[in-house]
């Protein structure tokens, strides 16, 4: 009884991250990243941990718009000519110096410059 049980909630599981996959290229067709179903798989094993059977179906539900807010935070680093950017070095750079001015100060007397590409 054990494994069939364990089966179908492994079938369900993987029901659900191809769902996700399926419904999120289907919302935003331009967003092919391949570290997409990484974020999703990751997100979904997090939230579906120790949950009770009457919850799965709001951890389903949880899953597809935490991850499509985080897709969405994160889409503004995306470079728009699709090269190379730093857009996400120069953002850490401008937290960095709202969030503590004395380290970025620290930083840049020594050369170093989170929005310039040497300091990654």
């Amino acid at each position: 009884m054990l494994p069939t049980l364990l089966a179908l909630g492994l079938m369900r599981n993987t029901h659900s991250v191809t769902s996700f996959a399926y419904l999120h290229f289907a919302v935003n067709p331009g967003n092919l990243s391949p570290h997409i179903p990484a974020l999703l798989l990751s997100l979904y094993s997090v939230l579906n941990q120790e949950v009770e059977p009457e919850d799965f179906a709001h951890v389903e539900a949880d899953t597809f718009w935490l991850f499509e807010a985080m897709v969405g935070e994160f889409s503004e680093l995306k470079d728009e000519e699709g090269g190379n950017s730093n857009t996400w070095m120069r953002k850490f750079s401008e937290r960095l110096t709202w969030a503590d001015s004395d380290l970025r100060d620290n930083l840049f007397a020594k050369g170093l410059d989170p929005a310039l590409p040497h300091y990654s």
